[in-house]
């Protein structure tokens, strides 16, 4: 396996735990192999979230967006990106959760790059 999904995997259990700073070293790690995953980028956003960092986290979440508008983990994060009229503080929900859409397993990029 890719040592940025290891990383981004391992990222993804830190973050089960609430590890929110750990979680943002990690994927500091990831991308700087390989900075084209919106996942990545959406997870620092969440990260950043749980650890308050707002601008950081929209920051992030927009890079996710020009990478894959789609990435089902932004999905839950658009309206931060899509509503400038309130300031952000406002729209971002208390908690970073829910921190794995869908089926909250580990990730395997299917990309022909082992």
């Amino acid at each position: 396996m890719r040592q940025d999904i290891e990383l981004y995997n391992q990222a993804l259990d830190s973050g089960k735990e609430g590890a929110w700073a750990d979680v943002i070293l990690i994927l500091r790690k990831a991308l700087e192999i390989n900075d084209s995953e919106a996942e990545y980028h959406s997870l620092m956003g969440v990260a950043c979230l749980g650890l308050e960092l707002k601008d950081l986290a929209i920051h992030h979440f927009r890079q996710a967006n020009k990478l894959n508008p789609s990435d089902p983990l932004l999905a839950h994060y658009l309206p931060l990106l899509h509503d400038d009229d309130d300031p952000p503080s406002t729209r971002i929900p208390r908690s970073p959760y829910p921190f794995m859409p869908s089926t909250g397993t580990e990730v395997e990029f299917d990309n022909d790059m082992n």
